[in-house]
């Protein structure tokens, strides 16, 4: 990918995706979507209108990349609901997998070539870091914004 060409990053969650750019005069641009609804469908739509928003957004230049951070496995102690253990995390799996299939087909959609980037780009990194490093108060958007400068330092 030429280093003149503008990438968007995005984070992806259910409820608050991350998502960053740097755009071809080289200022970066950093925000979460929220989404709304009552249900996991109308948060799903939601994410899917918003996603599509802020990628054609006509003050950012057109994409020609969407990087598309893919979760790790991870343990079932990790936020586990202390009565049953396992189900919140199966349940929160889940629903990352279907917000990141939500984003792949707007990106598809859209023309634009999706890249999948493993969540070990960040090493042992962790959310007060990131937030530090970019001086983001939000960790999605901040880790979004991250993955791009790594992305980019390694092209």
């Amino acid at each position: 990918i030429s280093m003149n060409k503008n990438i968007f990053s995005i984070d992806p969650s259910i409820n608050e995706i991350g998502w960053a750019t740097i755009n071809i005069t080289g200022i970066e641009i950093a925000d979460v979507i929220k989404t709304q609804g009552d249900t996991l469908e109308a948060k799903l739509q939601d994410l899917a209108a918003k996603v599509q928003r802020a990628i054609l957004n006509p003050a950012i230049p057109h994409p020609c990349s969407v990087l598309i951070e893919l979760p790790a496995a991870f343990t079932y102690t990790r936020s586990a609901n202390r009565q049953t253990g396992r189900g919140m995390n199966a349940a929160s799996l889940q629903k990352l997998n279907l917000a990141i299939g939500v984003i792949f087909g707007v990106v598809v959609k859209l023309g634009i070539k999706p890249v999948f980037v493993p969540v070990a780009w960040k090493g042992r990194s962790n959310k007060r870091l990131s937030m530090a490093i970019t001086g983001i108060k939000n960790h999605n958007a901040s880790d979004a914004l991250l993955m791009l400068r790594w992305y980019k330092a390694r092209r």
